[in-house]
């Protein structure tokens, strides 16, 4: 009773104060999105501490769920898209850029202003109606490109020596630290995402630009360009200094833009509720994230240095949370994780498949849903992704890395004492013996069977077929639907909607929605005020910090490369 009374004067007194302000001030009538530095999933784990203490960073979910709002918003007129270097990936760029279209389609004006650009921000700002440059500004329109380091000759050098096994043919994650180049079956891999990719991002353009497809090839393959030659090439519409921009507009709606922003335009709309909802039971759905490496244990956020990882402990927690919420009706897992380790994505699997029959799954994926961050999708009721999302890659590793020589050339000894015939079989000193690489072998066969059994469940096919699409092999979402790994393609909002429908809430029916898990993290955000420097660190390094989660993890559900594309 009394939270319900809480609630009720909360939401009355929002309800108030954007009713005086629309009486004292004239409603907007351009949202302004801009779009720079980190774009994190979710930014309901901090506290308002962590968010005044740290830079600002925008939350994915608040950016698509706004722009679903403000396509409805009949004093909506306009949209101004900034884009400078951000953190989006493949697929998070792919729906963003369907919000975009959406909005677009609503009748309303989209602009794209840009003062120099990669292929990924073009491939955002070309669903806008208009791109604008700044008159000397540059796009890097290049194509795609992959890259994938490798440290055997670092390695040798150091005399330390990996021990490493792979389960599936295509499962290349053991390959930059035991070959100096790709093997065939990684370069076949990564060839094939490519092309998928660059076919994606040549349609989207030739679609939105009226452009044939060889021509934007062609665009491509002459590019990076200054603005004004880009404008020759039909791949921007006006060339403007951003003080011009108000008046272009005005121009195109016929009166004085009136802008917002983002943050403020979510703020002044509101929840959606007023405050009788608080003294009705409204059906929620339930938002799970897991994101970064898979780990055993707590969830960690590393802040600036690493983004976040995705602990067994923090996540089935929260699953159990929404299956024991009567108000939950329904489950949407975001999925943003590379993999990870093997026995904490069987963990999570676990909690997730104990939702059949009771309250329906829906999977919602992100830029990367592979191996590990694949595993604890197969039990949903449906699994959505973007055409670019990089998913599959059912196979696993495992081994160790042997340390001897190096302790030897820093003169660092170790002495061992045993019982046990395997006792020493995960040191860090002493090699596999045969019988002991073999113990590790079976294990890791016996893991990826486990694995492809467990999919072929999940996703209602035969072994033997879903063997075809498993061998530690990535796909895009694109080439994954084909193979029957996902249900269809969508983002965020559409899973959302999509949970909504199979928990039999009428599609006009509001519906709270609960965030999990409920994390607060400050050391993080205290840490970054004392970088001076990027707002993160290189891949590498970021890279190196969440792997850190796996050091005591014998088999791996991890993604063979990452794909970074910009």
């Amino acid at each position: 009773m009394l939270r319900a009374l809480f609630q009720s004067i909360r939401l009355g007194l929002g309800q108030l104060l954007r009713h005086l302000y629309r009486r004292l001030r004239p409603w907007p009538n351009v949202l302004e999105l801009e779009i720079e530095g980190e774009v994190v999933e979710d930014q309901s784990g901090f506290s308002w501490l962590n968010r005044f203490l740290a830079r600002p960073a925008i939350a994915f979910r608040e950016l698509i769920l706004t722009l679903r709002d403000a396509e409805k918003d009949p004093e909506l007129s306009a949209l101004i898209l900034y884009l400078r270097p951000n953190s989006l990936g493949w697929s998070r760029a792919q729906e963003l850029r369907q919000a975009l279209l959406a909005f677009r389609a609503s009748g309303k004006k989209t602009q794209a202003f840009l003062e120099e650009a990669d292929t990924l921000d073009y491939f955002i700002a070309s669903a806008c109606e208009e791109v604008i440059f700044t008159p000397l500004g540059s796009l890097g329109l290049t194509g795609l490109i992959s890259e994938v380091i490798y440290f055997k000759g670092v390695l040798d050098k150091l005399e330390i020596k990996p021990d490493l096994f792979q389960a599936g043919k295509y499962k290349s994650a053991v390959e930059p630290y035991t070959r100096s180049g790709m093997s065939r079956a990684q370069r076949e891999s990564i060839n094939s995402l490519l092309d998928s990719l660059y076919q994606q991002l040549v349609a989207a353009v030739a679609e939105s630009r009226a452009l044939s497809p060889a021509r934007v090839r062609r665009a491509i393959d002459r590019g990076p360009y200054l603005a004004p030659a880009a404008r020759e090439q039909g791949l921007v519409d006006y060339l403007l200094y951003e003080d011009q921009l108000d008046d272009h507009l005005e121009k195109q709606l016929g009166e004085p833009p009136r802008r917002t922003s983002l943050a403020r335009y979510r703020l002044w709309i509101g929840p959606g509720l007023n405050w009788r909802d608080a003294w009705r039971s409204i059906p929620g759905l339930a938002l799970v994230y897991a994101s970064g490496v898979i780990h055993l244990g707590e969830s960690r956020a590393y802040g600036r240095l690493g983004g976040e990882s995705a602990g067994s402990d923090t996540l089935c927690q929260a699953l159990r949370e929404a299956r024991d919420n009567p108000q939950v009706q329904a489950v949407v897992l975001r999925v943003d994780s590379p993999g990870g380790s093997g026995l904490a994505s069987d963990l999570i699997w676990r909690e997730v498949s104990l939702f059949q029959g009771k309250k329906p799954v829906v999977v919602s994926m992100g830029d990367v849903a592979a191996s590990g961050g694949y595993y604890i999708a197969m039990p949903a009721d449906q699994i959505l992704a973007q055409p670019g999302t990089l998913t599959g890659s059912i196979g696993v590793i495992a081994g160790k890395i042997n340390l001897h020589g190096l302790y030897h050339k820093i003169g660092l000894k170790k002495e061992t004492v045993r019982r046990g015939q395997h006792a020493d079989l995960h040191s860090d000193y002493i090699p596999f013996s045969e019988s002991g690489r073999q113990k590790v072998k079976e294990e890791m066969a016996s893991f990826y069977r486990e694995f492809v059994s467990k999919a072929a469940a999940g996703r209602k096919q035969d072994v033997a077929r879903m063997e075809k699409a498993a061998q530690g092999r990535v796909w895009t979402g694109e080439q994954a639907k084909e193979l029957g790994l996902l249900d269809g393609f969508g983002g965020l909002r559409q899973a959302l909607e999509t949970a909504k429908r199979l928990a039999g809430i009428a599609e006009e029916e509001k519906a709270l929605l609960y965030v999990l898990p409920r994390r607060r993290r400050l050391m993080p955000p205290l840490l970054s005020l004392f970088l001076p420097f990027s707002p993160r660190l290189s891949p590498a390094l970021s890279e190196l910090f969440s792997l850190e989660s796996l050091a005591d993890s014998r088999i791996l559900a991890l993604l063979p490369f990452r794909l970074r594309i910009r």
